[in-house]
């Protein structure tokens, strides 16, 4: 008896519609997926960007407050004394970054200016023991003064600088009277040296001419705390 053989089984047809779909879906996913790829990319070409950006502002910014530190602190001179007060007001209203880079050079000017323009140069002194002696030429004469701080405050804070350098000017009058004005002035006739203990003496000799008047003062025309 023979036996016929079994045909192989056939595969299932392709649905040509299906394959289509499922080639669209792919190129769709890589599309999609190259799209998200390159956002990525840009995103983080952005954030770099980014970021250098803000670097090379701060460093400008950096660079700027520096500047304005060294010329801040250059300023902060004895011959300067008259304006250091308005120093420290700017020193005191400029941005974080700048005060920052002044505190950073120059700490102890900044005591300096903060010394300066809060005690006064008229009110915070007593001159005493004063005497001028003509000399043997008739123009000129040699004078000796003290200085003496009096200011309770100022004296506390004396110990943090090694001296005080206290400028005189000198007037002459006819009459010796407080409230005429002077015939002449000396500007910057002496500067005296006060220690920690809020005193000081000068002997310094002072032009003179008989027109001027025989009457003499002396007053205390600036002080600057030396590092």
């Amino acid at each position: 008896m023979s036996t016929s053989v079994t045909p192989a089984p056939t595969a299932p047809k392709k649905n040509p519609t299906m394959t289509m779909v499922n080639r669209i879906l792919l190129v769709l996913a890589i599309l999609v997926g190259v799209a998200a790829a390159v956002m990525i990319t840009l995103s983080v070409m952005r954030s770099v960007a980014t970021e250098n950006t803000r670097k090379e502002t701060e460093s400008t910014r950096q660079q700027a407050a520096d500047l304005y530190a060294t010329n801040w602190c250059n300023q902060i001179t004895a011959d300067n004394a008259s304006n250091i007060s308005s120093r420290y007001a700017d020193y005191s209203s400029a941005d974080q970054m700048k005060s920052a880079a002044i505190d950073s050079r120059c700490p102890k000017r900044v005591e300096v200016a903060q010394v300066v323009s809060t005690f006064s140069a008229s009110d915070d002194f007593k001159i005493s023991d004063k005497s001028c002696t003509m000399n043997a030429d008739g123009k000129s004469v040699s004078c000796a003064a003290e200085v003496t701080v009096t200011d309770s405050d100022l004296v506390a804070k004396l110990p943090d600088f090694s001296s005080v350098d206290v400028t005189l000017k000198m007037t002459y009058s006819d009459s010796g009277l407080s409230f005429m004005p002077p015939k002449h002035t000396e500007n910057n006739v002496a500067i005296v040296k006060v220690d920690s203990d809020g005193k000081g003496t000068a002997v310094f000799q002072a032009p003179y001419d008989s027109s001027w008047g025989d009457y003499y003062s002396f007053a205390v025309t600036s002080f600057f705390p030396n590092e």
